[in-house]
């Protein structure tokens, strides 16, 4: 689902809205947005802390206790809320693009598959952490 569809939807919002009003997640998860948005741009070289932050949050999944099958969703909300909240609180001025929603979208997309990817496969494993 697109984050412009994603955005609208009500159960979502109230999911991620839950999930912001826990404030150690909402602390802790701040400063990894804070270092994306400093600059008040998001651009291409945001993208790896994207995928950071991205793969921070479906990490912490089992701690939520989000449903697997809306997680995609929820993350794609969650990152885009957390911009504007950032955005807003610290004064930066991230303007929400469709170029943005995009590249949250292809983002939260690429390091949900990498993290499935690396979790069910061994291809990615090294034998000094086995």
């Amino acid at each position: 689902m697109k984050l412009k569809d994603i955005i609208n939807n009500d159960t979502f919002s109230k999911i991620v809205d839950a999930l912001l009003e826990d404030e150690e997640f909402t602390n802790t998860t701040i400063e990894k947005v804070k270092s994306i948005c400093s600059d008040n741009v998001i651009d291409k070289k945001d993208i790896p802390k994207i995928v950071n932050l991205a793969v921070f949050l479906y990490s912490e999944k089992e701690h939520l206790e989000l449903n697997p099958e809306y997680m995609e969703e929820i993350l794609k909300l969650l990152i885009y809320k957390l911009v504007l909240l950032v955005s807003n609180k610290y004064n930066y001025e991230i303007k929400m693009t469709d170029d943005l929603e995009e590249t949250i979208d292809l983002v939260v997309d690429t390091a949900i598959m990498f993290v499935n990817m690396t979790t069910t496969s061994n291809c990615f494993s090294f034998s000094c952490c086995k």
